[in-house]
């Protein structure tokens, strides 16, 4: 292929050409006055903040695949049905925000050059790319192609293999602050200068008063870099002040080619957005949908836009004058003033209703056990503490999982094994509930069940030597525990006289999966085989 740069004709109004197999484009190259170069860099300095500060699990491979596949095809697009080259500055602002969302499962933290599923985030950016050609409302764009791009990965591959940008980024203080000073000033300068503030204003108020009422509701969602569930005021916060909702906020509810034309439109637009994906997080218990959430609100709302314009304008017209004169009369604004504030109530608590599944999953975890369970068995209490280690993941994690904290957790996993064996030796389940929780309780519970056989090995009797602590994600931003590789030996007793069951002792190794409940004590939730990696 070759390719020549020279200067155009005066007719070609762009002041370079390039000759491409005979036939020659006059190329338009970008200008430093078209505020998406602005956007740009702002986007460009979150991605290197992200390599070198955040250790965001993307890869430079997967950043330049989500943003070439889609300029590639604006250009090519472009050169067809104008017979110029244009310089794809939307498609690349597109790619952009999909390199900044997506993550696939499996792209490890600092891995500057990892390949992993590469072309998935191609794939991404060129059918988000395309939606804009094929989804049209006359002549204009339907849905924000980025959003519809990333709604449609995370929607049909799911959390066990896609999830979205973290909410929280974990960083050195300066790198934080330089974030939230890009996002902010760089967000308000540029939908200032589009007249897109008031829809960005209204969404982030319209958020805030929809957040305070799930807040306040007791709403919670487990995440991945968390071991409590954020509820209450620590949901609300996150969700006003994480640096995700805010690009969110600033960079794609905010595109000009799916915005309303007035001011008070684009408000109603932004309220709308905020007001749906409240709605739609209530029920959601994980961070992965509280996220998914949002997007699909805005594609919602983007799609709604289509609809009025199926229907005849004499129908519009007629309605509006309708609803004007009711307006004007004085016992209609009567009517409609009084109705506003019951409406409002109405939806606060259907907002409350809706989100209660949020609310009960964490209920029991959060109240902590009924009793101190050390009483139960205060020899284990008393008994020398095993050998502790770590994980290096656990600083990464949470760096003040160290020293006594960490020495409550070892504590209760023996003291909650002891519980275990007492409960067994008394066959009364309700000792289950001060150590176990989630498939531990259940599974420790159908042992006692009134139709379950005596245990055939007999009762365990745990002599933990050695713990190591690691972490255990449970995958798609849906939680993240803390694991105690417990190794030393169990020993198998008789329940009683009549059991066919023989003593006798035998080394054990697992990974029990432990989550903080009440002050200093920990719930023993899933067992699996240890991992037996080095400490």
């Amino acid at each position: 292929m070759a390719v020549v740069i020279e200067p155009s004709s005066v007719a070609d109004l762009a002041p370079h050409s390039v000759s491409l197999f005979g036939r020659r484009y006059p190329v338009d190259l970008p200008s430093t006055k078209d505020l998406r170069l602005r956007l740009a860099c702002i986007v460009v300095t979150l991605h290197v903040l992200g390599q070198v500060a955040f250790g965001f699990r993307v890869s430079v491979p997967q950043i330049v695949s989500a943003v070439l596949a889609p300029a590639v095809l604006e250009v090519t697009i472009a050169a067809r049905r104008t017979g110029r080259l244009s310089w794809p500055a939307s498609a690349m602002l597109t790619g952009s925000g999909i390199g900044l969302i997506l993550r696939v499962n499996g792209t490890a933290r600092w891995d500057h050059w990892s390949w992993n599923a590469w072309y998935l985030y191609a794939a991404v950016g060129s059918v988000s790319l395309l939606s804009k050609y094929v989804l049209r409302r006359g002549s204009t764009q339907v849905f924000n192609p980025s959003n519809l791009g990333l709604l449609i990965v995370f929607s049909t591959l799911g959390r066990g293999r896609v999830q979205p940008l973290d909410l929280w980024w974990s960083g050195p203080a300066w790198a934080t602050a330089l974030v939230y000073i890009l996002v902010v000033t760089g967000g308000v300068l540029i939908t200032l200068r589009l007249g897109l503030f008031p829809m960005a204003a209204a969404f982030w108020l319209a958020l805030v008063a929809g957040g305070s009422v799930l807040a306040a509701s007791g709403h919670c969602i487990v995440t991945d870099w968390s071991l409590r569930p954020i509820c209450d005021g620590d949901f609300l916060r996150l969700v006003l002040t994480s640096p995700e909702i805010l690009v969110f906020l600033f960079f794609m509810i905010t595109d000009p080619r799916t915005a309303p034309r007035s001011p008070a439109t684009r408000a109603l637009f932004g309220a709308c957005v905020a007001l749906l994906g409240v709605f739609l997080m209530a029920p959601e218990r994980t961070e992965f949908g509280t996220k998914l959430a949002l997007f699909f609100a805005l594609a919602c709302v983007c799609a709604l836009r289509s609809v009025p314009a199926l229907i005849p304008t004499t129908v519009v017209s007629r309605v509006g004058r309708a609803a004007l004169a009711l307006w004007r009369g004085q016992q209609g604004a009567v009517a409609i003033g009084s109705t506003i504030p019951v409406l409002v109530v109405a939806a606060a608590v259907a907002l409350v209703l809706v989100g209660r599944p949020a609310r009960t999953a964490y209920d029991a975890i959060d109240q902590g056990p009924v009793a101190d369970p050390a009483v139960v068995v205060p020899e284990a209490a008393a008994a020398p503490l095993p050998t502790l280690r770590y994980d290096s993941a656990v600083d990464r994690f949470d760096s003040t999982l160290r020293g006594s904290r960490a020495e409550q957790l070892v504590r209760s996993l023996v003291i909650d094994l002891a519980v275990e064996e007492t409960a067994l030796r008394r066959r009364d389940p309700s000792l289950f509930d001060l150590v176990d929780h989630g498939t531990r309780l259940r599974e420790m519970q159908q042992t006692l069940a009134p139709d379950a056989p005596q245990p055939g090995r007999g009762i365990p009797s745990y002599h933990v030597s050695d713990v190591r602590l690691t972490v255990v994600k449970l995958g798609g931003q849906s939680g993240a525990l803390i694991a105690a590789e417990a190794t030393g030996t169990v020993e198998f007793e008789p329940a009683d006289a009549s059991s066919t069951a023989r003593h006798r002792v035998e080394p054990f190794s697992e990974q029990l999966i432990m989550r903080p409940a009440g002050e200093g004590h920990w719930l023993i939730v899933d067992e699996r085989a240890a991992s037996n990696s080095p400490g």
